[in-house]
């Protein structure tokens, strides 16, 4: 089957249909009529059901002290999945993780910095390209966005529904179509934020020639063209903040260090890097350890475990983490357990080092770290977008209401049971906001708009430029990859609503490096390292680095 988005007219059925119209001027602000109506799956009557076979006890039912137990059950129906859904002439599909990574289940809590945060950047840069830019006459881009759960395996379950528009040349004995029913065409694809679920995505995009533009992933592997050709992202490779650390740890004089890096991609390959650099400049690994990931979660012994052999070097004070918020956090809690909370010096990847996951009650234990980061721009508005977002203007999100309990810590009226709501004793009063204060937000949403710019200047340019009796969406791929895409080659333009990238995979192959230090003396941080060391060009001046 041919995709045929040129024509507007052409329609994508949705389990949620919100049209763009209903938003006002640019920013989309919903009003929900009915909680319930729209929160609550019909016919099911909770979110999670725990299975018996005699009595099928359900969690509204369960006292919270029980929770914990019935979380090792099988079968549990959570998550109900869910997708967030604008109506489009044209649809990009998107992969967030929304939830965390759980042992016992397929998805843990909400991940407010990480997820909701992202997702709501994608929706908020789309409103600003339909409403506002207006860059493509005519046509509308939609979305169609997923939940991971920072999961491989799971997000490579949700991308499926990226490709069913574009199935074609199925056996009819094996694939039958609703003669009525209406395909959504998938044009590309935003996300994922984890590396190792980006490779299996990318692997099974490819079949289908769906391009792919991820925002957070940085694992070195992607930058791969042969395996990965309809993969590229708006986030530099891992490659440089690697030579980003090891500068570091020589501008600190440290010649012995410890490595802990998590089992996936996106820490491997960081660690083997490292550990090649750090044997050019001659300088020794005390200890090396894996934090689990790809095989699952720790729990808590096994990062009580690492920290025990980190104490075991003393004199290697200094220790490189190349993790995600997840897993560090619980390194940090084993810190805090050992009271060894003034017996590391940590330079951590962007991954962990600012995200509130981490440093959320262990203040102590990440205090002094320096963190390197891929530097980053606000996405101009979308602060105050998100802090104008609330229950009642914010239909579009339909994990917003975890996000909501998540972060007063309270219970929305109405709201079915979660394995992670139960415990709030008090109910939301609708009273709640979001604010500077009570709001931490993640330091790298540029890339996320980046990723979503990529595809809007792709689309418009090659409508433009067009040649006549040539089907346009055939070299879209080959176009948003950047083999004749301007904006991926050349980044220029966009001053006020965002920005393009600067740092493209195959674009400019440097990167600015942003230093943040996680204490007192932030100051101190801008004299160690100069900017112009991890960027391609040489004329750098030491004012172009960001310390966040």
């Amino acid at each position: 089957m041919k995709h045929n988005i040129d024509d507007p007219t052409s329609k994508h059925h949705h389990r949620h249909r919100h049209k763009l119209a209903d938003t006002y001027e640019y920013n989309p602000y919903y009003t929900v009529p009915d909680f319930q109506n729209i929160y609550l799956d019909k016919g099911i009557d909770f979110d999670i059901v725990a299975i018996d076979n005699e009595n099928k006890n359900e969690w509204v039912k369960t006292p919270s002290d029980q929770i914990s137990e019935l979380k090792d059950k099988k079968h549990q129906h959570w998550p109900i999945k869910r997708e967030a859904v604008i109506e489009g002439d044209l649809v990009l599909g998107g992969l967030m993780m929304v939830h965390e990574r759980s042992e016992n289940m397929t998805c843990g809590p909400v991940m407010p910095q990480g997820g909701v945060q992202p997702l709501e950047t994608m929706l908020y840069t789309l409103d600003i390209i339909n409403h506002k830019l207006k860059l493509i006459p005519g046509v509308v881009i939609g979305a169609h966005v997923l939940d991971d759960c920072d999961r491989d395996t799971y997000g490579l379950e949700m991308a499926v529904d990226f490709i069913k528009g574009s199935i074609s040349n199925i056996d009819d004995a094996e694939y039958a179509c609703n003669a009525t029913a209406m395909r959504k065409v998938i044009s590309g694809v935003v996300g994922a934020a984890s590396s190792v679920t980006s490779v299996q995505v990318a692997n099974l995009l490819r079949l289908f020639k769906i391009p792919q533009v991820s925002f957070f992933s940085t694992s070195p592997e992607l930058s791969n063209k042969a395996r990965f050709e309809y993969f590229t992202r708006t986030i530099p490779s891992d490659l440089h903040q690697v030579r980003a650390m090891v500068e570091i740890v020589k501008k600190l004089g440290w010649s012995y260090v410890s490595i802990i890096y998590e089992e996936s991609s996106y820490g491997i390959k960081a660690f083997e890097e490292l550990e090649a650099l750090l044997a050019r400049n001659g300088i020794c690994i005390a200890v090396k350890e894996k934090l689990v990931k790809d095989s699952g979660v720790a729990d808590e012994s096994s990062y009580d475990d690492i920290v025990q052999k980190l104490l075991t070097k003393p004199r290697a004070r200094g220790a490189i983490i190349f993790g995600s918020d997840q897993e560090v956090a619980g390194v940090m809690r084993a810190v805090e357990r050992a009271n060894a909370t003034h017996s590391f010096s940590w330079v951590g990847s962007d991954g962990w080092s600012a995200r509130t996951l981490v440093s959320d009650g262990n203040e102590r234990a990440v205090e002094g770290t320096i963190s390197v980061q891929p530097q980053a721009n606000d996405v101009i508005g979308f602060k105050e977008y998100f802090l104008g977002l609330n229950m009642k203007n914010n239909r579009r999100n339909p994990w917003f209401v975890e996000f909501w309990e998540h972060h007063f810590q309270c219970r929305y009226p109405g709201s079915p049971r979660t394995p992670y709501n139960g415990h709030h004793k008090r109910r939301c009063s609708g009273m709640e906001r979001l604010t500077v204060d009570n709001t931490e937000f993640e330091r790298q949403l540029q890339f996320v708009s980046d990723a979503v710019m990529a595809f809007a200047y792709a689309i418009s340019c090659r409508k433009l430029y067009k040649k006549a009796k040539v089907d346009w969406l055939v070299s879209l791929p080959a176009f948003v990859m950047g083999q004749e895409n301007p904006y991926l080659k050349r980044p220029s333009g966009m001053k006020k609503e965002g920005r393009l990238p600067e740092a493209w995979e195959d674009g400019i192959k440097g990167i600015a490096v942003g230093l943040k230090n996680c204490g007192k003396d932030e100051g101190q941080v801008e004299e160690l390292v100069d900017a112009s060391l991890f960027r391609r060009s040489s004329n750098v001046k030491r004012n172009d680095m960001s310390l966040f």
